[in-house]
């Protein structure tokens, strides 16, 4: 669904009014045009190139556990976070 567009001039003067419907109609047809221009076509990509899930690179020396941290106790967070 699209809203209806209104076009104004430098003078803030009402130029032109597109409606929803030929926008939809310009939509579909921009569409249609880059689905023929081969622009949404599927590549099957090489199993050598799937995510295994391993770390690679600096990602191996880090630790399964993410580091968790405790929120700060000071005297403005008082009782609202005891430790």
């Amino acid at each position: 669904m699209f809203f209806p567009v209104r076009i104004l001039d430098a003078g803030g003067n009402l130029r032109q009014v597109v409606s929803s419907r030929q926008l939809s109609q310009l939509h579909w047809k921009k569409f249609d045009q880059l689905v023929g221009s081969g622009l949404f076509t599927s590549q099957k990509i090489p199993a050598e190139q799937i995510n295994t899930g391993e770390a690679e690179g600096d990602d191996a020396t880090l630790g399964p556990d993410p580091i968790i941290r405790k929120p700060a106790t000071g005297s403005r967070l008082g009782k609202r976070y005891p430790s």
